[in-house]
């Protein structure tokens, strides 16, 4: 009764606003809540659309949306503390999270008031859980706090002895997981927007995998395991080998299996979702699409990761020439609700996928739905849609300016593939010159036989045949490049390309 007596005597002294949280009694009239509803509802798209709808008449409309907005984001964080977790949907490290990291809080509140007793009160009823569920951070604060606390307040030498030892000992582990999560940012950083290989950056991994081998042997964290296993794994796919990412995959998902309540979902996504990859690499598609399962059940339709995972299966179903399993996932992809929400990283991505789906469907291997087959794919809408990897010149903007070509043949605009040829010979000359751009400098050297040959099918199979020689000899497989760079695989894309043309000399 003391300790309530303690917060009743707080809680009087001090104003408290009314708490505003969404889905609360009583707001279904108001404004905010129907922006809520309106947004979960799909019906609010973008800030005109609620401008318009809520404030159709005034001059001021957008600043008075823009007003709304903010009220609903304010109650919408307001709600986040008062979310449920007692639920069948949350899992045990959920729950512990959301309780672990909610009471560090108030226990920094409770300090800011003067209340130091219940701060430690609550500090130590949720050090155990914290340190029951690795949350390194929460441990670290709150051994801090006790041992000031029992050093300073109650001089009990002993238990400052105890907590001073927790804080040394996870400060060492919270400096791991940072050099941990830093190492991983550093190297991730390259990629988001890129699928150029890089290999200047094999050495720098490779001493940062030899750093975490060390801390490892003594550090044995959830966070510091978790960003370990990604670290080693990125330098494996820096140097494409893909029998030993797998192996490092599978230890990283027997590890964190054999955690009791630490199944979390994104955690064992991450891994499922790099063995996918490798397993399409390895030509072993029946595992891949096993890992592509095991993925989809571990995340929610529209989710980040639900778009990764569809992404995969997209290209996995274009490897093994499931055109209808393809389009099927196209589809579902770009018709979900929040698909322009996305980052652009996956929005650019789909774009250039789309570009695949119709270049298919005028080969004749899909049959459009109604609404595709009156969409016309226009080629340079395409290239304002993807700015971000068409400055990737090593990796993506090669599938962009391939696309590019194979849709002027298709569409028989020859002299605008003759206008074009400078600029790729130049392109080559500047930028495909490595061994990671092996197959693309090949390739697109056989694309500028079509003028050179007229665009005669005979005397262009003869001008590239030494360039096709060459790209058969390093087959996608042991390429020094990142192999999802070729969407499909420039051998069969040349087959097609002889498809198109005819005996006529243009």
């Amino acid at each position: 009764m003391r300790d309530l007596k303690l917060l009743v005597q707080l809680l009087s002294g001090v104003k408290v606003s009314n708490i505003n949280i969404i889905g609360s009694e009583g707001e279904s009239a108001t404004r905010v809540q129907q922006l809520y509803d309106e947004i979960l509802a799909g019906k609010v798209e973008s800030d005109e659309e609620g401008a318009q709808l809520f404030f159709p008449d005034g001059a001021y409309s957008e600043k008075y949306f823009s007003k709304l907005k903010r009220k609903l984001q304010e109650r919408l964080l307001n709600t986040l503390f008062f979310i449920d977790v007692d639920k069948p949907q949350f899992t045990e490290y959920q729950k512990a999270n959301q309780v672990c990291y909610r009471n560090l809080l108030i226990v920094k509140l409770l300090y800011s008031y003067g209340q130091r007793h219940l701060g430690v009160m609550i500090a130590k009823k949720t050090f155990k859980k914290a340190i029951y569920f690795d949350f390194t951070e929460v441990v670290l604060l709150l051994s801090k706090e006790l041992r000031l606390y029992y050093s300073t307040i109650t001089g009990e030498k002993e238990k400052a002895e105890l907590f001073s030892g927790y804080a040394k000992k996870y400060l060492e582990i919270y400096t791991a997981e940072l050099k941990a999560d830093e190492y991983y940012s550093e190297l991730m950083v390259n990629y988001v927007f890129s699928k150029a290989n890089k290999p200047e950056l094999i050495d720098k991994a490779r001493a940062f995998c030899k750093d975490l081998d060390a801390l490892s042997v003594i550090v044995d964290s959830y966070r510091f395991r978790f960003m370990y296993y990604l670290v080693n794994i990125l330098r494996c796919e820096i140097e494409n080998d893909y029998g030993s990412t797998l192996k490092f995959c599978e230890s990283a998902l027997e590890y964190f299996l054999s955690k009791k309540y630490f199944g979390v979902k994104s955690v064992l996504f991450s891994f499922y979702s790099k063995m996918i990859f490798c397993h399409s690499q390895l030509h072993q598609y029946d595992k891949a699409q096993e890992s592509i399962l095991n993925c989809l059940g571990l995340v929610s339709e529209g989710d980040f990761n639900w778009y990764v995972a569809l992404e995969q299966y997209f290209l996995v179903s274009l490897k093994i020439h499931d055109y209808k399993k393809a389009y099927d996932v196209y589809l579902k992809v770009t018709n979900q609700p929040n698909f322009s929400a996305q980052y652009q990283q996956i929005t650019e991505r789909w774009k250039i996928n789309e570009a695949f789906v119709h270049f298919l469907i005028l080969k004749g291997k899909i049959e459009p739905t109604q609404e595709d087959d009156k969409h016309k794919f226009r080629i340079n809408k395409f290239l304002n849609e993807v700015p971000r990897h068409s400055k990737d010149k090593r990796g993506t903007n090669i599938t962009i300016l391939v696309l590019q070509i194979l849709f002027l043949l298709e569409q028989e605009r020859y002299e605008d593939i003759f206008e074009r040829i400078e600029p790729l010979r130049m392109y080559t000359s500047r930028y495909l010159r490595k061994d990671d751009t092996f197959r693309g400098n090949c390739f697109i050297k056989m694309l500028m036989q079509l003028p050179a040959g007229r665009f005669h099918k005979e005397a262009v199979k003869r001008k590239a045949a030494p360039y096709l020689k060459k790209l058969e000899s390093i087959p996608l497989d042991v390429a020094k490049q990142t192999a999802e760079l070729e969407i499909i695989p420039y051998e069969e894309l040349w087959e097609y390309v002889m498809e198109s043309l005819g005996n006529k000399v243009r």
